[in-house]
């Protein structure tokens, strides 16, 4: 079934994901921490964004090697989405690379 953005859910380990593409990149993070390159991941982690509200992040992946990247999985980019990301990297000081 088709989502309100025209993006098709699926499914990886019983998790429900808003697109196939997160779901791909849900997989790949997980056979990269098998292989040893990521400590671990989680997934839509949330930013406050003060009298906003919040805006989720896809995942934080944290990698061996004690770096931290923040990374979001869409696929077009919708507008408001790009302000509440634009806000939570401001708000926050971090980076949030779409994927």
């Amino acid at each position: 079934m088709s989502s309100r953005y025209n993006s098709n859910n699926s499914r990886a380990d019983n998790i429900k994901f808003a697109s196939r593409k997160e779901a791909a990149h849900y997989r790949q993070l997980k056979q990269r921490r098998l292989d040893g390159e990521v400590k671990y991941f989680l997934r839509k982690v949330p930013f406050d964004l003060g009298s906003y509200g919040t805006c989720a992040c896809g995942f934080l992946v944290v990698w061996v090697d004690d770096t931290v990247t923040f990374e979001n999985v869409k696929s077009p980019v919708i507008p408001h989405l790009v302000t509440g990301k634009t806000m939570a990297e401001q708000l926050d000081n971090v980076k949030i690379e779409q994927i």
